[in-house]
């Protein structure tokens, strides 16, 4: 399974399962679910600039937030050196541990093959 394509699920649950009408998650979750198309074309540093473009300047502390800062560092664990698909699995468990805490289940993953 690529990250990206799991980083897509994530979004979909946040989506669904957390009620929240702030445009700047909305537009953080929206880039998430594009991820892998940035992925197929090669353009993951786009996808960065304009996810870190849309950071608030001061920590984001809701429920809502820290799930996305969670998945943030998640979508960019392997982003600017050589894949490691251990580290990835690695940090998708702990990832996991915190959106189960927050009543958000993760999709299986037996390897994680690229970004």
């Amino acid at each position: 399974m690529t990250v990206s394509s799991v980083v897509r699920e994530l979004a979909e649950a946040i989506i669904s399962t957390k009620d929240d009408s702030s445009a700047r998650h909305r537009l953080q979750l929206e880039l998430f679910r594009l991820m892998p198309l940035y992925s197929e074309i090669r353009i993951l540093g786009h996808w960065d600039r304009s996810f870190t473009g849309t950071q608030p300047k001061e920590d984001d502390t809701s429920e809502t937030g820290r799930l996305i800062g969670a998945l943030y560092e998640f979508a960019i664990c392997n982003f600017y050196g050589a894949f490691q698909a251990d580290a990835q699995m690695r940090d998708y468990q702990s990832l996991c541990q915190r959106f189960r805490g927050a009543g958000i289940a993760c999709p299986p993953v037996g390897k994680f093959v690229a970004i």
